[in-house]
């Protein structure tokens, strides 16, 4: 199993790479270029890329072949300020940057120094707030502004759609995500 785990992240990684260096998959390009060049490509191209991680992953889950009981997205409990916060630290750090995170590791695998050295502070960073020196103002942070989803099936949509519909979950929402692959690629 972990040898399936190490080959799929790797592959998944590849790609991913391949996609961002070649195809030009970058995520402030692509909200920049539909708010400002009215040029909706690179957003179809995310849809289409989150839609088929989407079914994919719906997949995986209807035949058994992974389980996603443990992992942190699919804990019931939202962070809705952590969430707020958070995204207003990327949006920032991303136009400061000029890129988003995965964007300087494609442009570090590159060769660019400047690139590298931002890739490092973000990691160290990142480190600190999860297990270091901002780890406990981080966790007090997350204490406001939660809301606990377990009553209404949990947070991630597969199991909302489970606890209302009573349906196979990864069934419903592989159906719903299909719609939204064939608008990605028209």
């Amino acid at each position: 199993m972990a040898d399936w785990v190490v080959f799929g992240g790797f592959s998944a990684g590849a790609l991913a790479g391949l996609a961002a260096s070649y195809g030009r998959l970058c995520t402030m390009t692509a909200i920049e270029n539909a708010l400002v060049g009215r040029d909706y490509r690179g957003l179809k191209a995310w849809g289409l890329a989150l839609a088929t991680a989407i079914s994919i992953t719906q997949m995986l889950l209807h035949f058994e072949a992974i389980d996603l009981r443990n992992a942190v997205y699919a804990s019931p409990r939202v962070h809705l300020l952590g969430a707020a916060m958070g995204g207003l630290l990327f949006g920032l750090g991303m136009t400061l940057v000029g890129t988003c995170s995965f964007g300087l590791l494609v442009r570090t695998g590159s060769g660019d120094i400047r690139a590298a050295t931002s890739s490092i502070i973000m990691g160290i960073l990142a480190m600190s707030a999860t297990a270091g020196s901002l780890s406990h103002a981080r966790n007090a942070l997350l204490q406001f502004g939660q809301v606990d989803l377990t009553s209404a099936g949990g947070a991630s949509i597969a199991k909302l759609v489970e606890h209302h519909t009573q349906a196979n979950s990864s069934i419903v929402v592989g159906l719903l995500v299909l719609p939204l692959i064939l608008l990605a690629v028209t």
